[in-house]
């Protein structure tokens, strides 16, 4: 058996630097509508490409948001069905263990009060 890497895997690096893109193109946009020229003129600047400024800061800060991101998903959990709650703590055995009756546990309901 190949452990050759399938077209999906190989790509998720086109996928993020096309979403880091859309993005940087998105807020690009916003800020040249905003300012209404390519190049911002202020008070004592002449010239100042914001637009091209903003593009590249958002184009970068995504880019790391979504790597640091996936540094936090292991790839091989990655492609497998969660059969229970993700956030539910596990028994020695991998099992769910039983919280109790709190919210969302599927334990019994606390009794309702009684009206006077």
């Amino acid at each position: 058996m190949t452990d050759k890497p399938t077209r999906r895997a190989l790509l998720r690096p086109l996928h993020i630097l096309l979403v880091a893109f859309g993005s940087a193109v998105f807020a690009s946009v916003i800020t040249l509508m905003t300012t209404r020229d390519l190049f911002y003129m202020a008070d004592g600047v002449e010239t100042f490409p914001i637009t091209f400024v903003v593009f590249g800061a958002t184009f970068i800060g995504i880019l790391l948001i979504i790597a640091l991101l996936l540094l936090a998903v292991d790839p091989a959990e990655f492609d497998e069905k969660v059969t229970r709650g993700v956030l539910l703590p596990t028994d020695a055995d991998g099992d769910a263990a039983d919280g109790g009756a709190g919210a969302g546990s599927g334990g019994t309901p606390p009794a309702a009060p009684k009206v006077l």
